[in-house]
């Protein structure tokens, strides 16, 4: 089984002990990924997007590193502008038989996220609109001069949604199994690709199974 991890995720299945009322959970999973007999599996965004820093912050370096030491692979969400991941292996991206098809499935949905408002399409609308043109990189790199506090309320909020969306994209490109979060979109609401409506329309249109640590556990047992 093949199942792509959120951010929110890692740190507990990689540090079960930590997890608190999860632990038991989080070391069903450990075990199973420590042994081989699951497939993990973490997207890109972790660092390029979410790590919202250059370099990353070292706690989001140690989380990478946790995960990939567990034998979790990452997931390439290219983007035109987009800043790869120099520093690692390529070794430790996951692998794919047919790269042409992924990349053909990661553009089909991702447009699909993005036409109802979800995905990038938030940070598009952040990002301001004085920038060169509206899907340019230009324009997207100008959220790094968020000028007052409201701003970078927003600005944080859309790039979570953005990493989100692109996840998910990543996911179904690589036709994984699963996907696992702890994200019910309580902020975002339905803005956002991990509320409970935009999940039944992700699992409808494109077989997207969204799981808890919980969920994923039970299934494991």
């Amino acid at each position: 089984m093949r199942v792509t991890f959120d951010t929110n995720t890692l740190d507990p299945i990689t540090q079960p002990g930590l997890a608190g009322s999860m632990r038991a959970d989080c070391m069903t999973i450990h075990e199973s990924l420590k042994s081989k007999c699951l497939e993990g599996f973490f997207c890109e965004t972790v660092l390029t997007l979410e790590g919202g820093q250059k370099p990353p912050r070292p706690d989001t370096v140690a989380r990478v590193r946790r995960a990939l030491e567990l034998g979790l692979r990452i997931l390439s969400a290219p983007r035109p502008g987009g800043t790869p991941i120099d520093a690692l292996d390529g070794e430790l991206y996951a692998k794919d038989v047919n790269p042409l098809t992924r990349l053909t499935r990661y553009e089909s949905i991702t447009a699909a996220i993005e036409a109802r408002g979800l995905g990038r399409a938030r940070m598009l609308k952040v990002a301001p609109s004085r920038s060169h043109g509206a899907d340019s990189p230009s324009r997207l790199a100008s959220i790094d001069r968020a000028s007052y506090p409201g701003d970078l309320t927003k600005v944080a909020r859309a790039v979570a949604e953005w990493a989100d969306g692109d996840s998910v994209a990543a996911h179904y490109g690589y036709a994984n199994d699963l996907f696992c979060t702890q994200d019910r979109a309580a902020r975002a609401g339905r803005n956002s690709v991990m509320h409970p409506a935009q999940r039944s329309w992700l699992h409808r249109v494109y077989n997207v199974e969204f799981v808890s640590i919980a969920e994923l556990a039970a299934r494991l047992r």
